[in-house]
C-alpha cells in the first residue's frame, strides 16, 4: 500500500488547513495545552500531512525528514477527536492515517507501542498480563450459559485494570435475568493498535474476533469498554466485511433498555454526581444521554453537569496509544479533567 494511497483522501483538506490559518484546534487540544507548540495541535499534524504526501506524490525534490522528532510530534495525540468539533472535518481519522504511513514507512510506531503490540501477540492484551489471569475476576456464584446469543466482552481494561466494574455489570445482567456469556478465549478488540497505526495487526484481531462470535452463534456483543464499543461498532466494519455482523451495544445502551422495561430497579442512594464523557462513547459514537439516563433513575442522585460537558467534554489523556508513550503528560491532562469535576 502506498503512502499516496494512504493519504490522499485528507490531502485536500490538509491543504485547505494550511492556507486558512485559523487554529480553532489548538486552544481545547489537550496536549497542546499541556505543550504549547503549535506541531503538536492538530494543525501542525495536518501541515506535516500535506508535506510528507506533497514530497513523496508530487515534488520529490522536496523531501520531508522523518526525524524523531516529527514522528514523536505525530504521535503525541490521544485521538480525543475535539479537534474534530472545532474543525468540521474528522482530523483524528486523519492523524491515525497519518500514523499508519509511518509504520509502513518503518517510521513508527513508537517504542511503547511495539511492547503494546508483542503483548497483545503473546497474551491478547496490552498490558503485559497473562492471558490465564484474564477471567480471573469473574464471581464464582454466577453460571454462564453454554449457549446464548447474548456476548459480554469485558475488554482488556475491565479485565486487568477495572475487575471490580465488570463484576458489577455481570451482577446486573443476572439479576435481570439475562442468558448471556463471556469467550473463554477473549481477546483484545485492537484499539490501542490501530488508533497507534498498526492497521495491520487490527485487522487480523478483527477477522479473529468476528469468526469468534460466528462460530458461537453470537447475536448480540455488549460491552463496557468505551474503545472496544467504538473498535466494534465502528471500526470493524471498515477493517473487515462480514455478511451477518453481530448487534454491538454499550452497556449504558443495554442498562437503560433494562430500565426502561423495568427489568432492573435501582435502590435509593443519595449522592452529588458528575459524568464524564468518554472520547470514544462520545464524540466519536455519539451516546451521551444513556449514561445520564441512568443516573436520573436512582432516586436521591444528583446530577451536576461539567461546564465541558457532551461533544465538548474535555479528553482525560488516555487514550490513542498515549498513555503509553507519554505518561506523565497523560497524567497531567487527567488532572485537568479532574479539576473539571471538582469545580
Amino acid at each position: 500500500m502506498s503512502l499516496q494511497s494512504i493519504l490522499e483522501e485528507y490531502f485536500t483538506n490538509a491543504m485547505a488547513c494550511m492556507h486558512v490559518r485559523c487554529g480553532f484546534c489548538r486552544e481545547e487540544c489537550p496536549v497542546y495545552k499541556q505543550v504549547r507548540i503549535d506541531s503538536y495541535a492538530a494543525k501542525g499534524k495536518l501541515t506535516i500531512l500535506y508535506w510528507l504526501l506533497k514530497a513523496h506524490a508530487i515534488e520529490r525534490k522536496h523531501q520531508l525528514e522523518m526525524t524523531d522528532e516529527v514522528v514523536k510530534c505525530i504521535y503525541s495525540c490521544t485521538t480525543c477527536g475535539f479537534c474534530n468539533e472545532t474543525c468540521g472535518f474528522p482530523v483524528s481519522d486523519a492523524i491515525e492515517a497519518l500514523r499508519f504511513a509511518l509504520v509502513k514507512m518503518g517510521k513508527g510506531p513508537m517504542e511503547a507501542h511495539k511492547r503494546i503490540e508483542e503483548s497483545v501477540k503473546k497474551d491478547s492484551n496490552p498490558y503485559l498480563e497473562p492471558r490465564s489471569a484474564r477471567n480471573s475476576w469473574f464471581p464464582s456464584d454466577i453460571e454462564l450459559s453454554e449457549k446464548s446469543k447474548l456476548c459480554f466482552h469485558v475488554g482488556c481494561t475491565m479485565a486487568y485494570r477495572s475487575p471490580r466494574v465488570a463484576e458489577s455489570i455481570v451482577r446486573i445482567l443476572d439479576q435481570a435475568d439475562l442468558n448471556f456469556t463471556i469467550m473463554a478465549d477473549e481477546s483484545c478488540c485492537g484499539s490501542v493498535l490501530l488508533r497507534s497505526g498498526q492497521r495491520d495487526l487490527a485487522r487480523e484481531l478483527a477477522m479473529q474476533n468476528l469468526d469468534r462470535f460466528s462460530q458461537a452463534q453470537i447475536a448480540t456483543v455488549v460491552t463496557g469498554c468505551p474503545g472496544c464499543y467504538r473498535t466494534f461498532a465502528t471500526d470493524y466494519p471498515k477493517l473487515v466485511e462480514t455478511v451477518d455482523p453481530p448487534k454491538i451495544m454499550h452497556t449504558t445502551q443495554l442498562l437503560s433498555e433494562l430500565l426502561r422495561k423495568r427489568k432492573i430497579r435501582p435502590k435509593r442512594l443519595k449522592l452529588k454526581v458528575t459524568y464524564h464523557d468518554p472520547c470514544h462513547l462520545g464524540r466519536h459514537s455519539g451516546i451521551y444521554e444513556e449514561p445520564r439516563r441512568i443516573i436520573k433513575s436512582i432516586p436521591g442522585m444528583e446530577l451536576v453537569e461539567m461546564d465541558w460537558n457532551r461533544k465538548f467534554a474535555r479528553c482525560c489523556g488516555a487514550g490513542g496509544g498515549f498513555r503509553g508513550a507519554f505518561g506523565d503528560t497523560s497524567l497531567a491532562i487527567g488532572r485537568e479533567r479532574l479539576k473539571d469535576a471538582l469545580e
